[in-house]
């Protein structure tokens, strides 16, 4: 079989590209959901819940329009959420963030973090405690009630 033409390819990767991004925006709504009943029902149940770590909720229209899927509450004020599908996606989201500025300084409003179907609770709920550690940390750190931006 004759090998396909670079134009060819080209149409190949942009039909890849777009069935990707069909099946990340069907499950982006669901894993958002997830992630707020993982983090709810460890508040609920979790014995060795951090004590600054204070509630959690969905992003109102509003600040769904910034990018930020989830709220969660702390003792240092709200701390903001992107749920993502994959690698390239987050890093697709990251490059667009960059050039946002909060008194001269380069903010980088949300924590991000990603949520695949294959990962169980307990993996969701690990990745998104360490990213909500970080981003309360940043939050403490620079006097922000918005996380500093990664080096880019």
């Amino acid at each position: 079989m004759a090998r396909p033409g670079k134009a060819q390819g080209r149409r190949i990767r942009r039909i890849r590209q777009t069935v990707n991004q069909h099946r990340a925006m069907l499950n982006g709504p669901k894993n958002e959901e997830r992630l707020i009943r993982i983090i709810s029902d460890y508040l609920e149940h979790g014995t060795d819940r951090p004590p600054w770590l204070l509630g959690v909720r969905a992003a109102d229209a509003q600040e769904q329009r910034q990018g930020i899927d989830a709220v969660v509450m702390s003792t240092d004020g709200p701390l903001f959420i992107q749920v993502k599908s994959s690698d390239v996606f987050l890093r697709k989201f990251e490059r667009r963030q960059q050039h946002r500025f909060e008194n001269g300084r380069r903010v980088f409003i949300i924590g991000l973090i990603i949520i695949q179907a294959r990962h169980s609770d307990g993996q969701v709920l690990g990745n998104a405690l360490k990213i909500l550690r970080s981003t309360r940390e940043q939050v403490r750190r620079y006097g922000l009630r918005r996380p500093i931006c990664r080096p880019a």
